[in-house]
Order: structure tokens, then C-alpha cells, then sequence
């Protein structure tokens, strides 16, 4: 039987929201929603710029949301396991129940703490999860960074440290900036999605893997590309704000098997994780509101 490669993608637009951060009744539901206030404060308030702020903040709530929509656990009630790498500064929490409850088994309830992925950018938070298998999401807003004129500049700059000579001449072939821009984001953020599935961030080099224009990914091994496709899918995807500002998405799901075993965030009953077999991944883009959903004085 093939395995279910179908995947949410929860996003938050912090634009919509009206209220501040610091505001007193804000403030409250923090307090009640988040663990350890004063050190998940001072995550949030380390930022200077409001939107920084506002994204940090839904990035700790959302996968909380999400377990206590599963679980009916309180928020603050949500475990964080933390899966270390000191040798490269990198963590990865997981969320899930509270380890010393077993979870309900008349409810719809995950048997393992799913896999949880986070990627922010300009206002706009995305969060992908899979119940069986490692995943990673990045997003990107299409635009163009403020110091550069024009997509071919900011490219050449950034050509040597992401792409190979392949992905650069296909992008090179586009002659509209905008279709120049939306390539080379649609191989970044392919790229660091799987960077992140795989458990090992940037400490896989972007020229070690190439995507070829179906989406498949290949990485550098032992001198040679090797089709990355048997253990890992990618699908991108795209989330617009009202004002019509477009970012680019892309999603890697792969099987625990084939991820960094000290990254690996959690062991399902049933290891290795089901085969993928020939199947792509199916997204639902599922919005999510900070004030409807996550800063409600229920469920806290």
C-alpha cells in the first residue's frame, strides 16, 4: 500500500493582525498561552521591528495550536523536545502532549510527535507537518532585495554559494526579471527545504544538491549527482497576501530512514517510516488567524 505523501501547510499572514505585540491584553494571552513566559518573552521582545516581533511570536504558538487542535491539550501544557547540535549551533524542537499523559485513544490523535517545519519571511509565517514522515518548508517573498536593481545582479552575486552551472543557465534563459526572480526562489527555497528535512541546515552547502526543472532534487555524492528522489519529494507551492504580494513555497518530505540519524526528531511506532513509493506530495494550505486561532482567551 502506498503511504499518504499528503502534507499541511499552515500560514499566517501577521499583516492581517491589528493589534501590537506589547499590547497589555497581548501581553496576557502570552502569558497564558506560552511555557516559561520570561524566557519566551525575551525570544519574541529581542527583536526591534514590530513585524519581527509578530512572526517570532506565531512561530512558537502555531505548532501549539496545532497539537492542542489534535489533542486538546492546553498550549502551554505542549511539551518541546529539542534535538541538539552544539557542534553547529543548530536545534530542532518537536511539539507534542505532555510525555507524562498518553494520549487519548478515542480521539484522532498522532501515535508519535509528528514532524514540524517553520519558515518565515516579510510578514508571513508557514509551517509544514507530517504525522509519518521528516519534513521541511521554506518560503520566500518574490521581490527583490532593496541593495540590487535587478534580478540578474542579485543572481550573479548569489550564484556561486546556491546554484550549479545547470540550474543558473535555465534560469538565464528567462528574460523577464520577475520569471528570473521566481526561478532562482523556486531552487532556494526547493534547496532549503531539503536542507531542513534531512536535518542538516547549512551545513549542507546549496552547491552540494541540484534541482532539475521537474522539482527533483540530486546531491553530491563522491564526486557524483545522485537522484535523491527514492527517499525524498519536494512540491512547490504559492501563498499571496491580499495586496497581491506572491511568495514562493516549496515543501521535502522524506522518509526517517534516510534523514541525519542524530536529527531525526521522533521514532514512530513502526520503523523505518513507511516506503513512499512513486507517489507526490498532495498539499493543503490551510490559513490560520492570529486573532481567531492562536491568541483566543479558550484553549490556553
Amino acid at each position: 500500500m502506498m503511504a499518504s505523501l499528503r502534507s499541511d501547510v499552515h500560514y499566517v499572514d501577521v499583516h492581517d493582525w491589528t493589534q501590537n505585540v506589547s499590547d497589555p491584553s497581548i501581553t496576557d494571552l502570552r502569558r497564558a498561552k506560552l511555557p516559561d513566559t520570561e524566557v519566551e518573552n525575551r525570544k519574541v521582545d529581542q527583536y526591534l521591528q514590530e513585524e519581527d516581533k509578530r512572526m517570532c511570536l506565531v512561530s512558537r504558538l502555531l505548532p501549539r495550536y496545532l497539537v492542542n487542535k489534535a489533542t486538546a491539550v492546553p498550549f502551554r501544557e505542549v511539551s518541546v523536545m529539542n534535538r541538539e547540535r552544539r557542534q553547529q549551533g543548530m536545534f530542532k524542537p518537536v511539539y507534542g502532549p505532555p510525555y507524562t499523559k498518553p494520549l487519548d485513544p478515542s480521539k484522532c490523535v498522532w501515535e508519535a510527535y509528528p514532524s514540524f517545519s517553520i519558515s518565515h519571511d516579510n510578514g508571513m509565517v508557514a509551517m509544514a507537518v507530517h504525522p509519518l514522515y521528516g519534513v521541511g518548508v521554506d518560503i520566500q517573498c518574490l521581490a527583490l532585495p532593496r541593495i540590487y536593481t535587478s534580478a540578474r545582479q542579485f543572481i550573479d552575486e548569489m550564484r556561486g554559494d546556491v546554484l550549479s552551472e545547470d540550474e543558473y543557465g535555465f534560469i538565464d534563459s528567462h528574460t523577464a526579471d520577475e520569471d528570473r526572480l521566481r526561478e532562482f526562489y523556486r531552487i532556494w527555497t526547493a534547496k532549503e527545504s531539503y536542507q531542513k528535512c534531512v536535518g542538516l541546515g547549512f551545513a549542507l552547502p546549496m552547491t552540494e544538491l541540484e534541482v532539475d526543472q521537474s522539482g527533483d532534487i540530486s546531491r553530491l555524492e563522491d564526486g557524483k549527482w545522485a537522484s535523491q528522489r527514492s527517499g525524498f519529494r519536494l512540491k512547490s507551492f504559492t501563498l499571496k497576501r491580499c495586496d497581491g504580494t506572491e511568495f514562493v513555497g516549496c515543501i521535502c518530505v522524506g522518509e526517517l530512514s534516510a534523514c541525519d540519524p542524530s536529527w531525526t526528531c521522533y521514532r514512530p511506532k513502526e520503523w523505518p517510516s513507511p516506503s513512499m513509493g512513486q507517489g507526490d506530495i498532495v498539499i493543503s494550505l490551510r490559513p490560520v488567524s492570529v486573532s481567531e486561532n492562536l491568541l483566543t482567551p479558550s484553549d490556553a
